[in-house]
């Protein structure tokens, strides 16, 4: 039963009349939460939970209380939106004059193995070359359960004239509140220096500050990478900083140079 309403900058409806409460302890409760809310505690004593609606079994609200239940606030969460999901999927994939860009497949793990697998390729990249099918297979199994979280949107290039994956496009750490997204982004060897990244980042682009709900998006960059920088500033990115040791690169601290390009930015962006 809800005590009192917590105040807020939108408008709040206490309707809580029947309600079971148990603390946090699911993904799915978590999830129905964060949307608009990220639970601080300062007292070790004070606990949170959530509370249930017992006729339709949903999350309804959060709660905390330092010892006794009664003593709590609950926060109707009504009116919260859910956490969006990027709508970019299989059948809607993006073209250029020689580009396929889609959602990532099983399929396409041969390929990328022969892209990840380049030491060449993942220089400059925060994680370890690919060794066999089973990084891919792992590799995979992470970006699905991203993608699940409406977080994230791992595409593929896809050479159109060859029919296989050549690297990849990826959307993430997508923040609903913010309305901003990273940028990342590999590709083969073989299509260095075609204006290929460049080609496949212009429709992704334009993409996200089309349909999708983007404002703002940034990207992480090794200094030493000097093509990927060239290439964002090419599409209207602009440095705005430098972060000391952001990254370990093979195990290396190492600075990145970070780049962000707003929605009305790309908008004047020839």
């Amino acid at each position: 039963r809800a005590h009192s309403c917590k105040a807020a900058p939108w408008p709040y409806q206490c309707l809580i009349e029947i309600a079971n409460i148990r603390q946090i302890g699911r993904e799915d409760d978590l999830a129905s939460l964060r949307a608009h809310h990220t639970i601080r505690h300062r007292q070790k004593a004070v606990h949170f939970g959530v509370a249930i609606d017992a006729r339709r079994q949903q999350v309804v609200g959060v709660f905390h209380y330092k010892g006794v239940v009664t003593s709590g606030t609950v926060w109707n969460l009504s009116r919260v939106p859910p956490e969006p999901h990027l709508p970019l999927t299989s059948d809607q994939p993006l073209e250029t004059d020689r580009l396929l860009i889609r959602a990532v497949e099983a399929t396409d793990l041969v390929a990328l193995l022969n892209v990840n697998g380049d030491d060449e390729v993942t220089q400059y990249l925060p994680y370890a070359s690919w060794q066999h099918m089973d990084d891919a297979r792992a590799w995979l199994a992470r970006m699905t359960a991203m993608q699940a979280s409406g977080t994230a949107l791992q595409l593929v290039i896809v050479d159109k004239v060859l029919a296989i994956a050549i690297g990849t496009v990826l959307l993430f750490r997508y923040e609903q509140v913010s309305e901003r997204a990273e940028l990342g982004y590999v590709l083969g060897r073989a299509y260095w220096g075609q204006g290929v990244m460049r080609e496949a980042l212009h429709a992704v682009i334009a993409h996200a500050f089309g349909p999708l709900p983007v404002r703002r998006l940034e990207a992480e960059v090794d200094p030493r990478n000097t093509r990927s920088g060239h290439v964002l500033k090419t599409l209207g990115f602009v440095m705005e900083g430098l972060l000391r040791q952001r990254w370990l690169t093979k195990g290396e601290p190492c600075d990145i140079n970070v780049f962000g390009l707003l929605r009305h930015e790309w908008r004047g962006t020839v």
